[in-house]
């Protein structure tokens, strides 16, 4: 794979994030300009990709997988939780699994992660028991479901308050 192609997925990662070249600088121990060169392909990052997924909370399998053959509806990998982590916190490097999302997903622009619902303790809201339910990071509009904070686990909520992100979509089992 070129340096150019890891370099703008590294700036799509860092950008999802809403992260700053300086921001991703910082945590990975180089220079703003060195990272510029990263994402334009002008220096080669396998050196760092390490700490750069982590930065990023990826994988550097996500780095570095070739999409040159990539169709218009190819799929994604997100990060699976099946448990609620320890940290109670979603990062990708928490994830065990990994869960292939489509392409809407990743192109919100934002870090998204799967939950199996059967986890969280499910409140009045609508959502079925059983699937992947999707959670973005960012808040994307006004009104929607939340996965929300509550004592040492998590539910569905209508308010945004100690959420951790937004739900955005519910895949179902119909078995």
């Amino acid at each position: 794979m070129k340096y150019k192609e890891v370099g703008q997925k590294i700036r799509d990662y860092r950008q999802r994030k809403e992260m700053t070249q300086q921001e991703l600088a910082d945590k990975i121990g180089v220079t703003w300009e060195m990272v510029s060169r990263y994402e334009r392909g002008k220096s080669s990052p396998f050196s760092r990709i390490n700490e750069i997924s982590e930065a990023l909370s990826t994988t550097s399998s996500q780095l570095l997988q070739n999409d040159n053959n990539a169709s218009e509806y190819k799929y994604y990998e997100v990060p699976l939780f099946t448990s609620i982590p320890k940290s109670l916190s979603f990062e990708s490097t928490q994830a065990t699994f990994f869960y292939t999302a489509p392409k809407w997903i990743y192109e919100l622009g934002t870090y998204v992660f799967a939950v199996e619902s059967k986890i969280i303790k499910n409140n009045t809201l609508e959502l079925r028991d059983g699937g992947i339910v999707y959670v973005a990071q960012n808040k994307l509009s006004e009104s929607g479901i939340y996965l929300v904070k509550e004592g040492n686990g998590f539910i569905f909520s209508n308010a945004s308050i100690d959420s951790v992100g937004q739900v955005v979509a519910q895949e179902i089992k119909f078995i």
